[in-house]
């Protein structure tokens, strides 16, 4: 869980960063965001975890409300999975003979009467004789966060809490002032004194001496504005009328940040201030925020859809918590409840409504979208992102699911495809509870169930009356109107907020909205023949077309434009629009339109000059237009089902869809029938697709990596980025946010299913073909440029499809322009094919994908090209991803081949390639991106060749590689380290580990200086090289490394192990809670492998113990029982079983190595050490378990057997 702590002031942060169990490092920040963060964690008490904790200060010298809402508002955007937050710090105290608050005290923002836990007052500085306004109050801290406070008011925790302030650091920062002097409350400060020394010792307040010097925690409201209040008499009337315990400066500004508020009492709240109080106060307000995360429950919660009206349905929520809701005696098989009715009315708010109700109830809450398996598929990786499960799979989560023994809900929404068997998504044990969402009665087989009926008269009117806004809330006088409303959408949830909105934008009264009603629906029946699932809401979407006939009826120029980009969002995926697809899209159009104006459009100088050009369309995708009078005839081409496969559910196609050579605006001629083609060509230049020449114009022809000014000419036609800037998408977005036909957060749009398909229904046809091909246009510029493909994200695959599924879906117009044939064709594959190679377990979809691609970039652009060369190196590195090793290899040799062939050698005798600028530098020329391109394919060819055990190959290509990136780059670069790790792992495949070790001591020495200590690649070259080092007998100098890698002290014992010493990846499995292992924890579990075998080289049998049990109950829960890796630490522990001679542990022993000798039968040719050495151990160990003499005597540990007691294999490299 990830909670956000923040403070005003700097050594309010210092002591906050003081009171974390465990320090992280730094993480690269979006350019939006200026707060300065520090990154740890705070270990819960008993359950063997950690809340992560990000930590932001105010700016110095900036205090207030507004301050602090810039720094939670960011913090939000930052780190978007913040469970709740804690504002923690400072305050002016108000003493009472009721409640007596001291210096040094701390007040809670939770009064025990559930009352309101922060005040907002008025603006202003006060001082004496000034009157309290109040303005609001924030909303209660989170129910997790009042729970935890009454668990802290137990004495033990008191106790606890107390036990953060004797640390060193803390006690030395924030020591405990001695006097703590009260004034009364008509006394004040003399004018100008800088300390209170001067002041009257008569007027002090008289108090109880307190038996100690403890601070105690009070519980009530504080007030919060942007004023230090400096007046007794004020804060001591206030008290009384409101019930303040103390005043700040800061929570008032948290509205939409959702925390509880801690202060530390460093002053009263009159004008004897100073600051002598401030550390120790700010150190028991942070003591205590420590002690209230330790006792707040692990939990894994998914992103959870938010509602901001709800009203109703209690009698379908009690039933729901009576069904869902297990008790300890329940035993029960999996509770399912189903949520059946019509779109729009309300399931999925009253799964969320229950959620957050029920949020205690369970340790984990998921919720997947089910509308089709796409989003499905993301659902369950998003629980696997939650639960840090490395597999993203339906059936691993699924599993994980079902061995997690803490209660858990499964929210699966949207499950609404007709004769799909949704219990495939449900996990097959009884420990956690599900809730479906559903518009098809079928569904209701799956669990107790509930038709959702209307909300009723009574709730259906609260809810409109709500969306109407603050004018619309004195409910008998707009009884009658609300009730006609209701009636006339039949209370249909998301119809009744859509109407309020309209009303409270002041479109028309209420007592208007029938009449508007009623018009809109009879022009709409007229406009629309809508399908049957459309005309089955038929009112739904006449609600929403009100609205949309307000914008077009309205003289206003952003309302108009507000219907454009609702035009565009119909042709997107209904969710995750983010604005960077705008923003790339216009960054990209001002690049190609400059370069554009400096040239002629190839259809502007196209002549009468024709020549017949073979091409792959077939005459039946052939369409001929009227003559245009600019352009000629038109050909298009038929979508084929080749293409609209590979955005449903339909198999594959293996053949690739070739749609044409050159998308040109082309004349068909008399021998169209067979097949042949008249082309418009340049009179200068005659295409031809045999020698894959072009003319100069071809640069502007529609190609993917070459838009034509027509996406230029379509983008500015939406009028949406006039100025080139985004302020009208901006605008526009609100206007459309206000009517609730969409939902904005942080400049994200989405929209109810309901309201996008309507969105895409009510256009005319030529409404639609234009809007599809702005949004085309828009797709295409944002997917162009200089894009980072580790980045490109999943939505933008989303939206791509959603795009172009519509010409298969519609049925309007199944004819495709051929630019956009090839765009689709080609970038969009490309585009789906790199998210796949970055998502575990979708590599293969990737090489699907892939193998489409290549054949036809190297047809139609040839061997040559960049975009041919980039579509190959993807498709080498997915079949090395797939252990296809061969078929890589296949891939890159020609490649890599043909460059080694063009290198030439300058005067000095210095290895660059032909293309290399005379007076560019050596840097500059290797990392431009052919020679980035091709040095990255022979890395990968290396790699093929060392996994299929041609190691003797992969030598001289590395160090030709080697060589190269030396060449030119700095010592410390992360592609010369790269190359000098794999080089060196070859070698040591092929014994020859003194050639290794001078690459290998460098590669460690620099990656030390430069990466994090967790940083996989240094972990993999750290343990390499003590590999070699244990090879060459320097048996003390790879201990040292790989104690140092895993943070453990040279000559620890079993006892600090098991003290609690020990680094993190020899925690007890079980608070692992499922996780799947990872390559970091491959690599971590390997080290600690290969640590324990040095261990038993130098007789440290206690230390390899140690180290190979958590190793092997590591490897038990996350590796295949025929695992080498897994037989080998299971080997490994049986003899150190066996050495140390315990009798108590030598059927354990002997039970490991049986299982080694069965299941590693596989390996019998591969390792053949493996079985042989391991027999001999178990005989041995047998012998001894029916006698009392020595092992030594049945065992001989002879050369050839020694050295199979290897070390696990270390990893190559892949960055390149």
């Amino acid at each position: 869980m990830l909670v956000g702590w923040i403070c005003a002031l700097s050594v309010e942060a210092e002591l906050a960063e003081l009171m974390l169990d465990k320090i992280h490092d730094s993480i690269p920040l979006p350019a939006r965001d200026e707060n300065i963060y520090i990154l740890g964690q705070i270990d819960v008490n008993g359950q063997g975890g950690s809340h992560n904790v990000v930590i932001a200060r105010l700016p110095a010298a900036e205090t207030g409300t507004a301050a602090a809402a810039t720094v939670a508002k960011d913090m939000l955007r930052t780190f978007t999975n913040l469970k709740f937050g804690l504002m923690v710090g400072i305050a002016g105290g108000i003493w009472s003979p009721e409640v007596d608050v001291r210096l040094g005290d701390v007040v809670v923002g939770a009064p025990d009467d559930n009352g309101p836990g922060v005040v907002q007052y008025d603006h202003g500085k006060y001082i004496q004789g000034k009157e309290f306004v109040h303005r609001g109050i924030l909303d209660k801290a989170p129910k997790v966060l009042r729970t935890a406070v009454s668990v802290a008011k137990q004495v033990r925790r008191r106790k606890a809490f107390l036990s953060h302030l004797n640390d060193d650091d803390v006690e030395e920062l924030a020591p405990r002032p001695t006097d703590d002097i009260l004034f009364e409350a008509a006394y004040a400060h003399p004018d100008g004194a800088r300390s209170c020394a001067g002041c009257e010792v008569q007027r002090k307040k008289e108090r109880a001496e307190r038996r100690d010097l403890v601070p105690l925690v009070h519980y009530g409201a504080i007030a919060s504005g942007n004023g230090v209040v400096k007046d007794a008499l004020f804060a001591d009337d206030v008290r009384r009328k409101h019930g303040i315990l103390c005043f700040e400066m800061e929570a008032a500004g948290l509205d939409n940040f959702p925390c509880l508020v801690i202060r530390g009492i460093s002053d009263y709240a009159d004008t004897h201030k100073n600051d002598d109080w401030h550390a120790y106060a700010a150190s028991t307000a942070a003591a205590y925020a420590k002690e209230l995360l330790k006792v707040v429950p692990l939990t894994a919660i998914s992103q959870l859809p938010s509602i901001a009206r709800f009203t109703g349905r209690e009698s379908v929520l009690q039933k729901m918590k009576d069904h869902l809701v297990r008790r300890s005696d329940d035993n029960r098989e999996r509770p399912t409840f189903v949520c059946c009715r019509m779109g729009g009315s309300g399931k999925s708010e009253t799964a969320i409504k229950f959620v957050e109700n029920n949020r205690e109830s369970f340790w984990g809450i998921f919720w997947v979208n089910a509308d089709t398996q796409d989003t499905a598929k993301d659902g369950f990786a998003k629980i696997a992102s939650a639960c840090s499960i490395s597999s993203t799979s339906i059936e691993d989560v699924k599993s994980w699911l079902a061995n997690e023994v803490s209660p858990w809900l499964l929210v699966l929404d949207n499950c609404d495809t007709m004769n799909k068997d949704y219990s495939s998504y449900f996990p097959s044990r009884q420990n956690g509870s599900i809730i479906m969402t559903t518009r098809l009665l079928e569904c209701k087989s799956y669990g107790l169930s509930d038709d959702m009926d209307k909300l009723g008269p009574e709730a259906s009117s609260s809810l409109l009356l709500q969306a109407c806004g603050d004018k619309y809330q004195d409910r008998e006088r707009h009884r009658d109107a609300a009730a006609n409303v209701v009636k006339l959408v039949d209370e249909l949830a998301i119809a009744l907020v859509h109407a309020g909105a309209y009303i409270g934008k002041g479109f028309c009264t209420l007592q208007e909205y029938p009449q508007r009603f009623h018009k809109t629906q009879r022009k709409h029946a007229m406009q629309f023949s809508p399908v049957q699932r459309a005309s089955r809401y038929g009112s739904v979407y006449t609600t929403f077309e009100v609205s949309a006939k307000a914008l077009s009826a309205s003289g206003d120029k952003y309302d108009r434009l507000a219907l454009t980009l609702l035009r565009i969002l119909a042709f997107l995926d209904h969710e995750g629009v983010e604005e960077d697809i705008f923003k790339r899209a216009l960054e990209y159009h001002q690049v190609l339109n400059q370069n554009l104006d400096t040239r002629p459009h190839v259809f502007e100088e196209l002549q009468e000059a024709h020549t017949d050009v073979s091409c792959d369309v077939q005459p039946s995708q052939l369409v001929l237009e009227e003559h245009e009078p600019e352009h000629g005839a038109r050909v298009k081409i038929s979508v084929p089902r080749e293409m609209n496969s590979l955005f449903q559910n339909e198999p594959r196609s293996s053949t690739a869809v070739v749609p044409t050579e050159n998308p040109f605006i082309a004349t068909v001629d008399e021998e169209s029938a067979t097949g042949q083609m008249s082309c418009p060509v340049s009179v200068s230049e005659t295409p031809s697709l045999s020698t894959n020449e072009t003319s100069e114009h071809d640069a502007d022809d529609g190609e993917i990596d070459r838009l034509s000014r027509w996406h230029c000419e379509e983008f500015r036609s939406t009028h949406l980025f006039e100025s080139n800037t985004l302020s009208n998408i901006e605008i526009s977005r609100v206007r459309l946010a206000d009517l609730s036909l969409i939902r904005v957060n942080d400049k994200t749009i989405s929209m109810h299913p309901l309201v996008h398909e309507w969105a895409s229904i009510r256009l005319s046809t030529e409404e639609w073909k234009q809007a599809w091909s702005q949004t085309v246009c828009v797709l295409t510029l944002s997917t162009e440029g200089e894009m980072n493909w580790q980045t490109f994200t999943m939505s933008l695959q989303a939206h791509i499809k959603a795009c172009f599924k519509d010409w298969d879906n519609d049925g309007r117009d199944d004819e495709l322009p051929l630019d956009l044939a090839r765009f689709h064709h080609q970038e969009l594959f490309y585009c789906e094919a790199l998210c796949l190679m970055d998502i575990p377990g979708r590599t293969a979809d990737a090489v699907i994908m892939l193998e489409k691609i290549v054949p036809h970039r190297l047809k139609f652009l040839g061997a040559d090209d960049a975009l041919t060369q980039d579509a190959q190196h993807a498709l080498a590195a997915c079949c090395v991803d797939q252990g296809e090793y061969q078929k890589a290899i296949d891939i890159l040799e020609p490649d890599v081949a043909r460059f080694l062939a063009h290198t030439v050698r300058t005067a000095s005798g210095d290895e660059v390639a032909e293309s290399k600028d005379a007076e560019s530098s050596v840097e500059n020329h290797l990392r431009g991106r052919e020679n980035m391109h091709q040095s990255s394919c022979m890395l990968e060819l290396s790699i093929a060749y060392t996994k299929l055990g041609n190691v003797a190959k992969a030598v001289p290509l590395l160090e030709e590689l080697v060589t190269y990136r030396t060449l030119g780059l700095h010592s410390g670069d992360p592609l010369r380290l790269s190359s000098m790790h794999e080089l060196a792992f070859a070698h040591t495949r092929l014994d020859q580990n003194e050639r290794a070790l001078p690459y290998l001591e460098e590669v460690v020495r620099l990656r030390l200086q430069t990466l994090p200590s967790d940083d996989l690649e240094r972990m993999n070259s750290v343990d390499l090289l003590a590999t070699v080092y244990r090879s060459v007998g320097r048996l003390q100098e790879a201990i040292n490394l790989r104690e140092n890698a895993l943070g453990l002290e040279h000559g620890f014992t079993l006892a600090n192990l098991t003290s609690g010493h020990s680094p993190w990846i020899l925690r007890p499995v079980s608070e692992y809670r499922g996780k799947i292992v990872g390559r970091r924890e491959r690599i971590q579990s390997n080290m600690m492998h290969n640590l324990a075998v040095i261990y038993l080289d130098t007789n440290q049998v206690l230390d390899a113990k140690a180290l190979l049990e958590p190793v092997v109950d590591f490897r038990s829960k996350f590796y295949s029982l025929d695992d080498p890796e897994r037989l080998r630490s299971m080997r490994e522990l049986a003899i150190t079983y066996v050495r140390l001679g315990d009798s108590e542990r030598l059927d354990e022993a002997i039970r490991l190595l049986e299982q080694v000798i069965s299941n590693g039968q596989k390996f019998s040719e591969s390792h053949p050490g493996l079985l042989a050495y391991t027999e001999k151990w178990l005989d041995g160990a047998r012998d001894l378990l029916d006698s009392s003499e020595s092992i030594g005597s049945y065992i001989t540990t002879d050369d050839e057997e020694q050295s199979d007691q290897e070390e696990q294999v270390s990893e190559g490299g892949r960055s390149s």
